[in-house]
């Protein structure tokens, strides 16, 4: 079973505020407030107003699952047959998740651009992720907290480059997180369900609420 990754690196903040299907929660994004001179002895402007948007989160993705189990069947499975379809239910349901979540991602990404990679080689790759970072500099996205996302093919290319060899303890601490490098201020994480692609961002962009 492939690793699901999408759905833990979405930050899950307004996930209490959901009780249905076709819910809607209103996140309130605030403007920027003005800062403004300060001079000794003069009276300070009236107090500015505050502003911000709206942005609407519409539960609008459902799925289920629905199995029936024969006596006869039950009674003759070695395993708890029940434990072992719900165990495998429970999977698919993320899995169903973690493509919507993918999808919802490539459709609002702020920045879609089509990159060639000269060569097949760990230092071109390393130079399409100088330009991924510098772009997102460049738009202002906060340092902290990037996470990067590759295929198992692009996996292959930037493990074989010693500048995302991390020591030891850091590669077991990977392994228990999924994270497979760490470079450029990216956590690097690996995705089945990825080709070429290459999906950066910050947990704070995409928000995911589940309710079942």
């Amino acid at each position: 079973k492939q690793a699901l990754v999408f759905g833990n690196l979405c930050n899950h903040n307004y996930e209490g505020d959901i009780s249905q299907w076709g819910d809607t929660v209103h996140i309130n994004m605030l403007n920027d407030i003005t800062v403004k001179p300060y001079t000794p002895g003069m009276d300070i402007a009236d107090p500015e107003q505050l502003s911000g948007s709206d942005i609407t989160l519409t539960i609008d993705h459902g799925a289920y699952y629905n199995f029936f189990i024969n006596d006869v069947d039950a009674a003759q499975a070695r395993a708890d047959l029940m434990d072992e379809a719900m165990k495998n239910a429970a999977y698919r349901l993320a899995v169903d998740a973690e493509k919507y979540i993918l999808q919802v991602i490539k459709d609002g990404a702020g920045n879609n651009a089509e990159i060639t990679l000269e060569e097949n080689t760990p230092a071109a790759l390393y130079n399409i992720l100088l330009r991924i970072k510098g772009d997102m500099d460049a738009a202002g996205v906060p340092r902290f907290g990037r996470k990067l996302v590759i295929s198992p093919v692009i996996e292959m290319l930037l493990l074989s480059d010693e500048r995302f060899i991390c020591g030891s303890s850091e590669a077991n601490a990977r392994l228990e997180d999924g994270k497979v490098a760490r470079a450029l201020g990216f956590d690097i994480y690996v995705s089945h369900d990825l080709m070429t692609e290459i999906i950066a961002m910050i947990p704070e962009a995409v928000t995911f609420a589940n309710q079942i």
